[in-house]
């Protein structure tokens, strides 16, 4: 019997019998790697996209072992990479909580992410942490500035003071800001669904005034105009994530 016919490619050996519309492409390898961090098992994606690739396409297990392989190789090469050379004039940072069944103690994802000054934005780190506390933010940005990261002009949080005594310690000349984003989300947290629209116009209003001075005053207005009618709550949240991260 003779063998299948085979050609050579740039990455070994590729089988003429499946035909390269049926192979895995990196549309697809990159779908596996999402749905693999939401929680799709590696026994799920048999199932899930033997319809979608065909039923020649290579599914296995051991092909997304393989995949799970390379992606930590590349989590891996972008962790230690060197970050020198550029500035990052403003970084973002958040924690993102696993909620792992059984879990006692909540384990956070904390992100970095970084816009230079050429313009480009980039995620800078993606590390396990214990909460949003000061000493796993502070390893996280201890870790940024020995891979070459400037101290950025400005860090953006959603005001967890972990964070921000951690900037203290790395970065003391970094100034602080809050998210408008999660300022937005607190504010609409104390007003019915049915407001909550409205209370994310007024804000990103706020936010896009031109000078500092607009900006007080359009928030002065708002916070008056939530006390008439009867938002007390609200205004008060946004006083205090107001003072919480003062820098605009």
């Amino acid at each position: 019997m003779s063998e299948a016919p085979t050609e050579v490619s740039t990455d070994g050996v590729t089988s003429q019998i499946v035909h390269q519309y049926e192979k895995v492409s990196k549309k697809t390898q990159e779908l596996f790697r999402k749905l693999y961090v939401e929680g799709l098992a590696t026994g799920d994606f048999e199932p899930v996209f033997r319809e979608l690739v065909g039923e020649t396409a290579a599914l296995s297990a051991t092909t997304i072992v393989r995949l799970k392989a390379t992606w930590g190789e590349d989590y891996e090469a972008g962790r230690t990479r060197s970050l020198e050379g550029h500035t990052s004039a403003y970084i973002w940072s958040d924690g993102m909580y696993l909620g792992a069944v059984g879990e006692e103690d909540k384990s956070a994802l904390l992100c970095v992410l970084g816009a230079r000054e050429d313009g480009v934005e980039e995620l800078l780190a993606m590390e396990l942490g214990y909460r949003e506390s000061t000493e796993s933010c502070a390893d996280v940005l201890q870790g940024l500035r020995d891979r070459g990261l400037c101290a950025p002009m400005v860090a953006v949080g959603d005001g967890a003071w972990g964070l921000r005594a951690a900037l203290d310690q790395v970065f003391p000349l970094t100034d602080h800001q809050r998210c408008w984003n999660h300022r937005a989300f607190n504010v609409q947290a104390k007003v019915s669904k049915r407001l909550q629209a409205e209370v994310g116009g007024h804000i990103r209003a706020i936010s896009n005034a031109p000078t500092l001075r607009e900006c007080e005053e359009l928030r002065d207005q708002y916070v008056a105009e939530l006390r008439s009618s009867d938002h007390q709550d609200a205004a008060e949240t946004m006083l205090r994530d107001w003072d919480a991260f003062a820098t605009l």
